[in-house]
Formats: C-alpha cells, sequence, structure tokens
C-alpha cells in the first residue's frame, strides 16, 4: 500500500510539472505547491529522495535542490538511506524542455547600391534632361566630355546645393542601381558644375568604365568623393584643406557673381572653379591655395568660321528653322556644324550660332526657331576686320602681385589669310597673333599678365608654341596702359578673312581654352 501511495504522489507530482522539493513541500514551474493527499492508514517508513545532475549519466549528481541542473531522479528509499549516483541509474529524466531544431530561413532580397538615385539617358543633346535624369554628350560615356544632370531626384528632392558644392577634381561614380552594379562609370569634374536652373552641365574626364554598356532609363546611382587636398566634407558641409577645416562658412558662387569681398567676413570661403576656394582678404578676392583656374571653357572643340558675305534676307527652311540668303556666301558642306558669330540685327542675340551648307547662295541655322520678328541678322564676315566673340571671360580683381595667364589651344587651316587670336582685356589687347603662315596648322598660346607690386604696373608676356616652328604677330604685349584693381571682362576674339577679297574658307578650330589665376 505505501508503496503505492509514493508512487501515486510521484505520478501525481510529475503530471502537475514538478521542478523541486522546498520546506515538505512538492512545488510547480510556476511557484506554486502541488497538493498532495497523504492520508494512508496503514503507514509507511518509506520517502522519495530526490536526485539532480546534468545529464542522464548522473554527471554533477548531487541530493540538494539546483536550480541550475537539467535532470532530476526520484528514488523510493528509507529516510536515512545513503543513496549513491548508482542508486538513481536508469530513473533520470529531463525537467526542462529541451533545445528547439534550429532551421535556417531563406535568404534575404539583396539590398540596393549605396548612392544617390537617377536614371541613365542616352539621349546626347545639350538639354535639360527628364526629372531624375542624367546623360552625356556622347552615346558611349566612356567618350564624353560633358555630362548632364537634372537638379531634382526621380522622387522629387532636390539636389541643387549638393551639385553646386562640388568642387572640379572632385571623383564621380555612376552605376547600375542592382546588388551586383555590374554596370559603372568613374568620371572627374574638370570644373565645378554650371547651374543652369533645375539641371548642370559638367565638364568631364572618364578615368574608367565597365565593359557592359548603361541602357536608355536603366535605373542608377551616383556617389561623389572630394579631391585629395581641398574638399567640401560632405556630412559637416564644411571646407577641409588636407583635412583640416579652414572654413567658418562656405558658399558656391562664379566669379561674375561674387559678392563686393568688403563685406564679407574672414571664415566665408568662396567655391568657385576647378580647385579653387577664394576668401576676401584686404578688399580683395585671394585664392586659399595660391594658384586656381578661375575659368575653363566647355563645348570644345569649336570650330568658328566667317562667311564672305552680309545676310540679306531669312525665311522658314521648311522644318520651322532659320534658312539665311546671302549670296556667294564661300561657306562649303565640309565645314557644317561649324559656328558663324551674329552681333546683332533685328532682335538677334549677339553670339555664335551652328550652321549647315544647302547651297552657294543659302544655309540654315538649325538651332534656330524661324520667325519673321527675328530680322536681318548680323553676320561677322571673312574680311580680316570683323570680329568673332568666340568666349568670354569674367576676371576678378587681382591684387599688386597678382597674375592671370591665358591658354589658347588651336588648330587652322593651312594659308596665307588671316586667321587672327585676340585676348581683349576690358578693351585693351595685350595679345593680338595672326596665324597666317602656310605650313602651320596648330598652336599654343600662353600670354600672361603679371603685376610688378602694384595693380597699374605691370608686364604682358607672350609663350607661343607652333608647330613647324613659324609664327606671325602682328601686335606686341600691352605693358602699362590699364589697371586691373577691379573686376572686368576678357573676351576671346578671332578674326578671319582677307581684306581685299573677303572670303569664307577660313576658319579656327579651338580645343582649349583656360584662365588660370595666381597669387
Amino acid at each position: 500500500m505505501a508503496t503505492t501511495l509514493i508512487e501515486n504522489i510521484i505520478r501525481k507530482i510529475l503530471n502537475e510539472n514538478f521542478v523541486r522539493f522546498l520546506e515538505g513541500a512538492f512545488i510547480d514551474a510556476d511557484g506554486n505547491p502541488i497538493p498532495i493527499n497523504l492520508e494512508n492508514n496503514g503507514g509507511s517508513g518509506l520517502i522519495p529522495h530526490f536526485a539532480y545532475a546534468s545529464d542522464p549519466s548522473g554527471t554533477g549528481f548531487i541530493l540538494t535542490t539546483s536550480t541550475e541542473l537539467e535532470y532530476i531522479a526520484i528514488k523510493v528509499a528509507a529516510p536515512d538511506a545513503v543513496l549513491t549516483v548508482a542508486d538513481f541509474s536508469g530513473l533520470w529524466f529531463h525537467r526542462k524542455g529541451l533545445p528547439g531544431v534550429s532551421i535556417p530561413g531563406a535568404d534575404g532580397i539583396n539590398g540596393k547600391n549605396g548612392g544617390f538615385p537617377c536614371i541613365y539617358s542616352s539621349d546626347t543633346d545639350e538639354t535639360q534632361p527628364d526629372q531624375g535624369g542624367i546623360k552625356f554628350n556622347n552615346a558611349n560615356p566612356g567618350l564624353a566630355t560633358e555630362m548632364y544632370i537634372s537638379a531634382m531626384s526621380p522622387s522629387g528632392m532636390d539636389l541643387t546645393a549638393l551639385l553646386n558644392a562640388i568642387p572640379g577634381g572632385a571623383k564621380f561614380m555612376l552605376s547600375t542601381d542592382s546588388p551586383e552594379g555590374s554596370t559603372l562609370a568613374v568620371f572627374q569634374f574638370d570644373e565645378s558644375p554650371t547651374n543652369n536652373t533645375g539641371w548642370f552641365t559638367v565638364p568631364i574626364t572618364n578615368l574608367a568604365i565597365s565593359e557592359s554598356a548603361f541602357v536608355d532609363e536603366d535605373p542608377c546611382v551616383f556617389q561623389i568623393n572630394g579631391t585629395s587636398n581641398i574638399n567640401i566634407d560632405p556630412v559637416t558641409g564644411r571646407l577641409m584643406v588636407d583635412g583640416v577645416d579652414k572654413s567658418g562658412t562656405t558658399a558656391v558662387a562664379t566669379f561674375s557673381a561674387l559678392p563686393d569681398p568688403t563685406t564679407v567676413p574672414l571664415n566665408v570661403y568662396y567655391v568657385t572653379a576647378q580647385d579653387c576656394f577664394v576668401y576676401a582678404n584686404g578688399g580683395e578676392w585671394w585664392p586659399v591655395n595660391g594658384r586656381a583656374n578661375i575659368y575653363r571653357a566647355s563645348g570644345l572643340p569649336l570650330t568658328v568660321i566667317a562667311p564672305a558675305v552680309l545676310a540679306s534676307a531669312i525665311a522658314d527652311n521648311g522644318s520651322g528653322k532659320v534658312r539665311v540668303t546671302a549670296n556667294s556666301h564661300g561657306l562649303t558642306a565640309g565645314q557644317n556644324n561649324g559656328r558663324i558669330y551674329i552681333s546683332g540685327g533685328g532682335t538677334w542675340t549677339a553670339g555664335l550660332y551652328r550652321f549647315t551648307y544647302v547651297s552657294a547662295n543659302t544655309y540654315d541655322l538649325p538651332d534656330v526657331t524661324y520667325s519673321g520678328a527675328l530680322g536681318t541678322p548680323t553676320v561677322a564676315r571673312g574680311n580680316a576686320t570683323d570680329e568673332i566673340v568666340v568666349k568670354t571671360v569674367s576676371i576678378p580683381p587681382l591684387t599688386d602681385k597678382s597674375s592671370i595667364e591665358v591658354f589658347v589651344a588651336s588648330l587652322y587651316n593651312d594659308s596665307t589669310e588671316t586667321k587672327r587670336t585676340v585676348v581683349d582685356w576690358g578693351g585693351v589687347r595685350f595679345f593680338n597673333r595672326n596665324d597666317n603662315t602656310s605650313g602651320n596648322d596648330a598652336t599654343y598660346q600662353g600670354p600672361m599678365i603679371i603685376n610688378l607690386n602694384s595693380t597699374t604696373l605691370k608686364q604682358a608676356t607672350l609663350g607661343i608654341g607652333v608647330a613647324g616652328g613659324k609664327a606671325a604677330s602682328s601686335a606686341v604685349p600691352a605693358t602699362g596702359s590699364f589697371a586691373h584693381a577691379a573686376a572686368t571682362t576678357m573676351n576671346i576674339i578671332a578674326i578671319l578673312g582677307n581684306a581685299s577679297v573677303p572670303v569664307g574658307t577660313e576658319s579656327i578650330t579651338y580645343n582649349m581654352i583656360r584662365a588660370a589665376w595666381e597669387v
């Protein structure tokens, strides 16, 4: 009877999730006593003995209550029995749940590449991309010299401040927006982006490109890295020079848009062009890094041409564009897509215009929509007198120890007719070179103005490299006839043709026009 009672008690406490024996009571997993009916008229001197161990072999065997050891065994014996681990052999059971089996889940979806989202376009026109769009002036981005990027991301985030803050020399990586990112290209910004309002133009040089090609409407991302020595910190927006914070405030402006330096605190820096960070000093703008490119012409190479005669009329060419009548104009089909210069007339805006040959007496301006209100344009002729303004450069105020150096690399057709390049500084011409020696077809010109400890005392120098070693210069540099303590404008001018018999066959192709400023 006693044995049966004990067995029933054991069965009861096991069914009630017994975990320990405390102060004469059986305790369940929730810490509550398990009620036991001990009424038994027969009586017995046997009691249950509880043992604990860490495994079913009895390792770590003890007879005192343990919350750490996970195995328990119960043996019915006399109260004074001296029990060993062998007495509990075969009686061990695990009083806690066994660890679950871990089954790995399915792999998650790969994340997208980091960077700013954009959409690649195969269009190569120098026009505003669609929202979020990015495109190049060559169907192969690896051969492109300009990039056009929307100021808005595909989701509508305005990137204007970011793009304005990117200095020349920065690295730009474009890749497809996929986990693999297998199509990518790396570029260097040749100078700071130009803000066209709603989109930017960036002169670029490709540094690397994958074998796989970008496809129209590819979702992409771009990432930006600064220059090695001077850059805008992408997190703080501060001007960093060799890793040292040099700015109180950094802003972006072209030289022509810089404020009056006398009103700007010393700790305000402006990012203006390639590697060019300037600050106000003594009422003048000084570069942080000693020497800076203040201008580099975009849209090169550029060929300028002058027809032999003036335009006599314009009309619609049948496609909504302008057709110019100019009898015996002298232009040829081989010169198509060259630029002629219109200085005014009617409502025309002065500037260079692309032309295509139609006949000996007509040519089209394919980028100009026809309107009778335009009137007849005044076109620069090949008469060795009319001037073609190729590029206009804004020049900042110079210090008494500043210098400005202009670099012009050009090709011209082989003849003895006038093919003159002029550098005009606020109306004074400190460089005036005529490449009219037969046999030469390329020049590299580097005229310079150097201030001699004064903004009114200066020296102009010429640096000319000519294929074949021949040169002809018809004007000496100016030496002291003009001051440049104030901001001014410098024009690069071409003059073509023959004074006695105007011609339309002369041309100059400009491959580089750059200006550098040094303190």
